[in-house]
């Protein structure tokens, strides 16, 4: 039986755009973040132990909304002819943006909510 990749989990930025409370990053001492170089990313879909993989899932510890190439990564995976899937907190969402991911070929978009009433922004601060 011949081992595959399923799904790859890709981490296109260390970076978000909120300070939550309950997240072990606030923890980190001397951390450099930063975006993953859109031409790694390519040379890893051009990988042939990805060839049979399904999924491209665009999440991490990060936010994927704030990379600039995002909708550029999701649209490669898709023309692989994988799915594009994104985990985000939704606050950088706009009717643009889910336009521009929606036509790069992200299939799927999760929303990450901690809170939804009076504590939301005392929990995901910045928001």
């Amino acid at each position: 039986m011949e081992e595959q990749i399923r799904k790859l989990y890709v981490e296109v930025s260390s970076r978000c755009n909120l300070r939550c409370k309950m997240c072990f990053r606030q923890s980190w001492v001397g951390e450099r973040f930063g975006d993953l170089d859109p031409a790694v990313f390519a040379r890893v879909m051009d990988e042939p132990v990805l060839r049979d993989t399904g999924t491209v899932f665009f999440g991490g510890m990060g936010e994927p909304l704030v990379h600039p190439a995002l909708a550029e990564m999701a649209a490669l995976a898709s023309a692989r002819g994988k799915t594009a899937e994104l985990v985000t907190n939704g606050t950088l969402l706009t009717r643009e943006k889910v336009q521009e991911l929606l036509h790069a070929g992200i299939s799927r978009i999760w929303v990450s909510i901690d809170e939804l009433y009076e504590n939301y922004g005392k929990i995901q601060v910045g928001s």
